[in-house]
């Protein structure tokens, strides 16, 4: 069996989960490591193990639903969301970060939103957009983007060109990437593509595509790219796009071959060398090269509205709604040679939860379940690896 390996640090023992290796000038993976004893080689690290549920977190702030979700190295960010009361939707304010040791803290952000989108870059994380909930409709999209500081404090940066929600983020090193939603009554958004960098400048982009497309799935490569695709348009929500476009950190697009199957409910992970994009339950996946890759196992569920997140070695998509409508409490993981395998199940079905990933953990957040069929929960899952 293997060995841990453990530095002491602060005086506390810490376990070593990854390692690398320089060779030819690129940093690559251990996987795994032995060392000869008496002629044979002996395992003495492995670099993750069975993925597992891990326990419950200090619950969020208050129970919701359609959070705008993001991560970067320090925390894993639940931002804002739908705080079902009376009969009603209703927005807010609310944020909830759990640190790399899993440590909970409630901040305030600075609007009253649900449907809205997080990203981050390396150091700052931004909430753009969403709706307020309730009447009129006309007026309850908001155009405000509010950044949140390394120190979790708050402040408003330079708004979107126009109001709008079921927008999406995508997160890169460099800068925060906010792609076109919504506009009230369902009218499809015509505005520009926005970045936002460490020092919260403002830069507009074109829109990579005359066929406005919104609920699309992102990913940021282990190249340095980041992904958008998939997705349905406003006018066509039963003819969903596949297209793919890709960015570097200098905001240069290019398109890459399209998905296999596309959705109004997408999600999107990187593992290893490879991309992988879901589409309710069909799975593209994407090399280094943006080559598309055959043969890699489906979903073994649709997952309508699930969640996805990375752990040390595996991918998952976890939880989401079913064929049938029912709610879902299993996953599926992807290895870093996309291998499928049926991953560890939730406490109780989750739909429309958020799920993001902080230092080798997928955390899972709010969303309707078994206990909270019509307002939003506040139930907080970790999954790691053993």
């Amino acid at each position: 069996m293997a060995k841990g390996i453990y530095l002491g640090i602060d005086s506390l023992s810490r376990k070593v989960k990854k390692m690398y290796l320089g060779i030819e000038g690129v940093a690559r993976k251990v996987k795994k490591g032995y060392i000869g004893v008496n002629g044979i080689a002996r395992l003495f690290f492995a670099g993750g193990g069975k993925p597992v549920y891990s326990g419950e977190l200090t619950p969020l702030s208050i129970g919701r639903y359609y959070i705008a979700t993001t991560n970067r190295n320090d925390y894993a960010i639940f931002a804002c969301g739908n705080a079902y009361k009376n009969g009603s939707n209703k927005g807010t304010n609310l944020v909830d970060t759990y640190s790399q040791d899993l440590v909970h803290t409630e901040i305030t952000g600075n609007t009253f939103v649900l449907n809205a989108a997080a990203a981050s870059t390396k150091i700052n994380s931004f909430v753009a957009g969403g709706f307020f909930g309730g009447q009129p409709i006309s007026v309850n999209y908001t155009d405000m983007v509010w950044a949140i500081d390394k120190d979790l404090s708050t402040h408003n940066v330079s708004s979107l060109p126009q109001r709008d929600t079921w927008n999406i983020g995508l997160s890169m090193r460099t800068h925060a990437l906010f792609f076109p939603g919504t506009l009230p009554y369902g009218t499809y958004n015509d505005a520009n593509i926005v970045a936002y960098d460490d020092d919260n400048t403002k830069t507009l982009l074109d829109r990579y595509s005359s066929t406005h497309i919104y609920k699309q799935a992102t990913c940021y490569t282990n190249t340095g790219f980041g992904l958008v695709g998939g997705g349905v348009t406003v006018t066509s929500p039963n003819n969903p796009k596949k297209y793919v476009f890709s960015y570097t950190e200098d905001l240069i697009a290019q398109q890459i071959p399209d998905l296999n199957s596309s959705s109004g409910s997408m999600d999107a992970e990187t593992i290893g060398n490879f991309s992988v994009f879901v589409a309710t339950k069909q799975i593209t996946a994407y090399d280094r090269d943006f080559t598309k890759i055959g043969s890699v196992a489906n979903l073994s569920r649709q997952r309508r509205d699930g969640n996805s997140g990375k752990l040390e070695n595996h991918i998952m998509f976890i939880g989401g709604q079913d064929k049938s409508g029912e709610w879902e409490i299993d996953s599926d993981l992807y290895d870093e040679d996309l291998v499928q395998t049926p991953g560890p199940f939730l406490p109780t079905p989750r739909y429309t939860s958020n799920a993001s990933s902080i230092s080798g953990n997928v955390i899972v957040a709010g969303g309707r379940g078994s206990e909270s069929a019509s307002a939003g929960s506040d139930k907080v899952y970790a999954f790691t690896e053993e």
